[in-house]
């Protein structure tokens, strides 16, 4: 909250300021694990099952590709789950 003074009155301002955090890669990873599980994210982006446990520990790499796909997968999931 911010105090001024206008014309000898003493007015409190609040300015209504939206803080969003972006999400990370790792962040969208681990929301589509516990929601879906490794299983279901490696079926639904076609690859293997070591491949989703290596991002998953962070010894792989997680592609921008991949990611998008794994959004997607996560809309579908949303989308299902209304």
């Amino acid at each position: 909250m911010v105090l001024r003074t206008v014309s000898g009155k003493l007015l409190a301002m609040t300015a209504n300021v939206r803080i969003t955090k972006t999400a990370s890669p790792l962040d969208i990873l681990e929301r589509a694990e516990k929601l879906l599980g490794r299983d279901k994210i490696a079926e639904g982006l076609r690859v293997s099952k070591n491949i989703v446990e290596s991002w998953c520990d962070g010894t792989g790499t997680l592609s921008n590709s991949h990611l998008l796909r794994l959004a997607d997968l996560l809309a579908k999931y949303a989308d299902a789950n209304r």
